[in-house]
């Protein structure tokens, strides 16, 4: 299967580079002024094609004064930073403060915590076939702390500590990575303690095969372990890994993943799908915290000769930055 390359081609391809710098920068006409002449349906239209083609405005924009203190809708920079590193999208943020999508864009923004991209930048994508590696890669980080919004963009954040890991991530989809994506350092205040965290969040442009993973794992909103989807798949033993350095932990050489988020009859799943892939017994537990939910208090965890089979399988695809995720035994078997 090809690639679809990304070209201008609808009812507008006419609207090339050099009309618009000959209508709008040497006949001096406006963005309306153009619309109307060839019968374009919206200025907005026009200073799309002029964006990518980086037809700069002739004036620089005017400011108005009173713009900032007449704003019904306000962010402040701790809120907007959690948001984006919990992978909220647009929609969402708006919904929170109760302002439309573009409100919500607009602040971050303005407060530099996201960067302008050219419009039509976003479907160069689209088409891509995701590789092996990356298939296998996707299905087992949005298990644990990665996800896909739903028109098919993959986006996750982990702290600063784990540099290397998002790093390595952005590796994996470096051909999905916007052009002139930045992965920022974000600050996020926590509001118990007073305490300042640092997070990197990354995101790729959306893609229509990330998309139907999408709606694999997503019901409602909710993400949920997809069994028949995933025995069909090529997860394999470097998918759990993935997972297992995403969303789980060792505590006395007993690996734990933490699949609270699935609820009881998905833990049942993830035990019944490691059985028959890894031939794997793993242990259902959960937290009786007064304060948990009933339908997020299960994980897993891997007891007796289990926990020697679980480490066999994941150590040869940790990363070096959470080797103490392995004992020390398996540490040797790090690629």
């Amino acid at each position: 299967m090809c690639n679809v390359i990304f070209k201008i081609d609808d009812e507008y391809s006419f609207l090339t580079e050099d009309l618009l710098k000959k209508e709008y920068l040497e006949n001096k006409l406006t963005d309306k002024q153009i619309a109307k002449k060839y019968n374009v349906k919206s200025k907005v239209t026009i200073w799309r094609r002029r964006k990518f083609f980086n037809i700069e405005n002739r004036f620089v924009n005017k400011v108005n004064k009173n713009a900032v203190a007449n704003r019904k809708f306000s962010i402040s920079h701790d809120d907007a930073a959690k948001w984006l590193t919990q992978g909220l999208t647009y929609v969402e943020i708006a919904e929170k403060i109760g302002c439309g999508r573009m409100v919500a864009y607009r602040r971050m923004k303005e407060m530099g915590l996201i960067d302008d991209q050219k419009q039509n930048i976003r479907k160069l994508k689209w088409h891509e076939v995701l590789t092996e590696n990356q298939t296998k890669f996707i299905l087992g980080c949005l298990l644990g702390d990665g996800n896909i919004t739903h028109r098919g963009m993959f986006q996750c954040s982990h702290s600063h500590k784990q540099l290397d890991y998002i790093i390595y991530k952005k590796e994996i989809f470096k051909n999905l990575v916007p052009p002139n994506f930045v992965m920022k350092k974000l600050s996020v205040k926590n509001h118990q303690n007073d305490k300042i965290y640092y997070s990197y969040f990354l995101r790729t442009m959306n893609n229509e095969n990330l998309k139907k993973i999408h709606d694999k794992y997503y019901i409602n909103g909710n993400k949920i372990f997809p069994l028949p989807y995933i025995e069909k798949s090529i997860f394999d033993a470097y998918s759990l890994a993935i997972w297992y350095m995403d969303d789980g932990s060792r505590n006395y050489n007993i690996p734990t993943l933490w699949t609270l988020g699935f609820g009881y009859d998905g833990n049942l799943d993830i035990l019944r799908f490691f059985k028959k892939k890894f031939d794997l017994e793993g242990c259902l537990k959960y937290d009786i915290r007064p304060e948990k939910p009933l339908d997020k208090i299960h994980y897993i965890t891997f007891a007796g000769t289990e926990r020697e089979k679980f480490f066999t399988i994941v150590s040869p695809y940790i990363l070096p930055c959470f080797r103490y995720k392995l004992p020390e035994k398996y540490r040797s078997k790090i690629k």
